[in-house]
């Protein structure tokens, strides 16, 4: 997520700075809760 929010910040205008980082970042959660859920949801259900 450091490295993704770093490049980001970097590629994006002084403008767009805090749209593209707070868009990466939404989007790293996004599909950390996902990757990190369905194992769960899996794991719950089988035991």
């Amino acid at each position: 997520m450091y490295a993704c929010t770093h490049v980001r910040m970097y590629a994006c205008t002084h403008v767009r700075m805090y749209a593209c980082t707070c868009t990466y970042v939404h989007v790293h959660v996004y599909m950390y809760v996902h990757v990190h859920s369905l194992p769960r949801d899996g794991l719950v259900k089988l035991i």
